[in-house]
């Protein structure tokens, strides 16, 4: 068993860790929300939220590979995770970069504007030894998280592997196991193993055999709030959600072109030279009832371009000088006419 330093530093940088905890979406019982990649595995009385979820996933019709990276708002300095993937998956470290070129790649463009009167913009837009036992494929160790890859055994086989390993899921979590059991899926457990914490945590790479895009949702099922998931897929073409819970989630289309030559990530570089250098940037947001299905993607049936827009409105000096100008004058010329106006009315009843 890990033995964890109790100073007052150690604990502050391990909090620090969970929270910046970009492979694993570490959430706990009672109280905090299920995790859209997986599902997860706390200590008893660890709190943690998943604030958001951000996943790049690709893939040549043979392999994908998902790299997930998440906010998280943690009270505790330890956890765990269990992910499926339809096969056994090769687990490795990402790299942060990736995650912010993506973000400076895809951001809205602003559209400036000046208001008619110069007025700012006040509101923002807006296993092995029990029956049924998984059998254990292998362990890697990246940094401060071991992930453990898994495959086979029956559900409850599953359950008793993760439970005797560390892995505590909730009941309604542990029931989502069921169908991937059911569909041949494999898993990687993730935890936190060790005190270090030098340089951060990288992403957490997961590659396995696929001959479609998918991302693994259907644990979010057991879920206790909404979940926000945003998903970069690059490929040869622009991709689209085709799964059947898409009609029942709020899902925004935010980017989609060719990145071409505009990245200078070597991770990308090297994705785009392999897979095809087309961008798409889905985010949904889904409540635990509409989940039913992972998401699956597949070409849409154009590879039109789409940046979102954000219309900003501004006021500079000018505009607001013109607008001050504009008031004046016209209070004024009111001011001018209503005097004339009186002089005429005395005038007519002078001579009346």
């Amino acid at each position: 068993m890990a033995q964890y330093s109790t100073s007052p530093w150690s604990r502050l940088c391990r909090t620090a860790l969970v929270a910046l905890l970009a492979a694993t979406c570490l959430v706990s019982a009672p109280t905090a929300s299920a995790c859209a990649c997986g599902a997860p595995a706390m200590p008893d009385g660890v709190d943690a939220t998943a604030t958001q979820e951000i996943a790049l996933v690709s893939g040549d019709g043979r392999t994908e590979t998902i790299e997930m990276r998440l906010a998280l708002q943690s009270a505790g300095d330890r956890g765990a995770l269990v992910v499926p993937t339809p096969a056994p998956a090769t687990v490795s470290g990402g790299t942060a970069e990736t995650f912010t070129e993506l973000g400076w790649i895809t951001k809205p463009r602003v559209d400036t504007r000046r208001r008619l009167f110069g007025f700012p913009n006040l509101i923002p837009l807006m296993g092995a030894g029990n029956p049924g036992a998984p059998e254990v494929l292998g362990r890697v160790r990246i940094g401060p998280i071991e992930a453990v890859t898994l495959r086979g055994g029956d559900a409850p086989g599953l359950q008793r592997w993760l439970s005797d390993n560390g892995f505590a899921l909730r009941a309604e979590v542990a029931a989502t196991l069921t169908g991937y059991v059911a569909d041949g899926w494999s898993f990687v457990a993730l935890r936190l193993v060790g005190d270090d914490l030098r340089g951060g945590l990288k992403p957490v790479r997961l590659t396995f055999p696929s001959t479609e895009l998918v991302y693994p949702m259907r644990m979010s099922r057991a879920a206790r709030q909404s979940q926000r998931v945003t998903v970069y897929a690059l490929g040869h073409h622009r991709v689209e959600r085709t799964d059947a819970d898409r009609g029942r989630q709020d899902t925004t289309l935010e980017f989609a072109g060719r990145i071409g030559a505009a990245t200078h990530d070597p991770r990308l570089t090297e994705l785009s030279a392999g897979v095809g250098d087309y961008l798409t940037r889905i985010t949904t947001e889904a409540a635990p009832e509409s989940i039913t299905t992972d998401f699956r993607f597949s070409r849409a049936a154009t590879d039109e371009p789409y940046q979102r827009v954000d219309v900003e409105y501004v006021a500079d000096g000018r505009t607001a000088l013109t607008t001050m100008l504009t008031a004046v004058g016209a209070l004024a010329g009111i001011a001018f006419l209503v005097g004339g106006a009186a002089v005429i009315d005395r005038r007519r009843r002078a001579r009346g």
